[in-house]
């Protein structure tokens, strides 16, 4: 996480090691659900009632399957007209092996207030700086798997949230 590229070049960047890549998903749906268990009680507050916001935790599985390839999929269609297209599949590996270090860190957080060791009214203010920590780590990876300057790199880091987000709102927060 510290802009050094020695952690990208240990990944498996073949075409067989891109569709290996997306395995990660396991481990992602594994670390996401703590988040999924403990959003309903954090969103009501301490003391509230837990909130009807959310989809049901399958859908809210599904929204985190859909969102795992949305992303890569519209960036395949941007690669090649950005003159990106022969760094497609290392930014990919990339981005879907360090999606499993981030969201463990999210877990990380969660596990502790779900076993009642961490205080309810802390654990937002740490989620955001985790929250900040993985736009970071998403830029460092943009940017050292890309060979691309800041002024590439953010907007594909923000489109990235972007479509994160419509597929949360348009699927984590039906029912």
């Amino acid at each position: 996480m510290n802009g050094d590229a020695a952690g990208l070049r240990i990944l498996d960047i073949s075409v067989e090691g891109f569709w290996r890549s997306f395995a990660a998903i396991l481990f992602v749906v594994l670390f996401s659900l703590p988040v999924l268990v403990a959003e309903p009680t954090l969103l009501a507050g301490e003391g509230g009632q837990a909130t009807a916001t959310r989809a049901p935790m399958l859908l809210q599985i599904v929204a985190i399957l859909v969102d795992w390839v949305a992303f890569p999929l519209i960036f395949a269609a941007l690669a090649r007209p950005l003159g990106l297209g022969g760094q497609y599949v290392p930014y990919i590996v990339g981005r879907n092996w360090s999606s499993v270090i981030v969201s463990g860190i999210y877990a990380a957080v969660l596990v502790p207030y779900l076993l009642g060791v961490l205080p309810a009214g802390i654990v937002p203010y740490l989620l955001f700086a985790v929250f900040g920590l993985a736009l970071r780590f998403s830029y460092l990876v943009a940017r050292i798997a890309l060979g691309v300057p800041a002024s590439l790199a953010v907007p594909i880091v923000v489109l990235e949230v972007l479509v994160s987000l419509v597929v949360e709102f348009t699927l984590g927060r039906s029912g």
